[in-house]
């Protein structure tokens, strides 16, 4: 077992030693290119996610969507309005909207 003074010593000895210690210091230029670093990294990873396919599956279904649209537009205006004024002019007729005459 270690006597009291041998214990005092090594504990002086430990605390002198911290006593040298100091805070580290930087240049003066050192958090602007921490900050660009940091900056630098964003940039390339937005790019990466851009070119990494989301940017043109994002193109790909609104190209998708525009077609569609378009298909729908010209199918339901050009010759399904012929059927359309075929069919509506047979529901007038059954349903007797025009020249109705009421017997009463």
């Amino acid at each position: 077992m270690m006597d009291k003074d041998n214990i005092n010593k090594l504990t002086e000895d430990a605390i002198n030693s911290i006593d040298g210690i100091s805070r580290a210091t930087t240049g003066p230029a050192f958090y602007n290119k921490l900050l660009d670093r940091i900056s630098e990294k964003e940039n390339r990873s937005r790019m990466k996610k851009f070119s990494s396919g989301s940017g043109w599956k994002i193109v790909l279904v609104f190209s998708a969507l525009i077609i569609i649209n378009l298909f729908t537009l010209i199918k339901y205006t050009g010759l399904e309005n012929k059927r359309y004024e075929q069919n509506l002019y047979s529901f007038i007729k059954e349903y007797s909207i025009i020249n109705q005459t009421y017997n009463y």
